[in-house]
């Protein structure tokens, strides 16, 4: 009898995380819409704790995502029809404009090849005290929109290169 209901309390978390999850991103996409980011313009909010958007590169995100203690957005290497040695041949191409690419986004960014898996990524993060706060909500929302605009803007001028790369290895 407890387990079941140690088991309900679990689900009735769950739900509820879903339920923030997906105010939260209904919220940022409202945003988003509002300040004209066309980025996300054809995304739905989603109970999960990210949203992605296609870079009009096979293969590669745009991620925001949010976690307990922590926010970011990420470029995000990943596609299933290709071997691990061709997504970290992505990675080490877009790595080797890394200064180019950090000076247009304006900070420092982590590059997390993620050895063994067939996913890598690049992405800037914050500390996040608390998504439920309405002040603080909007504050993490901004910082989304302010963020993955400037990503957008780091690894566009790299685009058409290495859409070439892809193409060729």
């Amino acid at each position: 009898m407890i387990e079941i209901s140690e088991k309900g309390k679990e689900e009735k978390g769950t739900s509820k995380g879903r339920q923030s999850n997906q105010r939260f991103w209904e919220k940022t996409l409202d945003y988003f819409k509002d300040m004209n980011l066309r980025l996300y313009q054809n995304v739905t909010h989603t109970e999960y704790s990210t949203i992605a958007t296609g870079t009009s590169i096979g293969g590669c995100s745009y991620i925001c995502k949010k976690g307990k203690d922590e926010a970011w957005v990420e470029f995000h290497i990943y596609n299933s029809n290709w071997s691990r040695k061709k997504t970290e041949a992505v990675f080490n191409f877009l790595h080797g404009y890394k200064d180019l690419i950090e000076e247009k986004f304006g900070a420092e960014l982590r590059w997390n090849q993620m050895k063994g898996t067939k996913r890598c990524r690049i992405y800037f993060s914050r500390p996040v005290e608390n998504y439920e706060d309405e002040e603080k909500r909007q504050e993490i929302i901004e910082w989304f929109y302010e963020h993955i605009k400037k990503l957008d803007i780091a690894f566009k001028p790299f685009s058409p290169n290495l859409r070439q790369f892809i193409g060729t290895t």
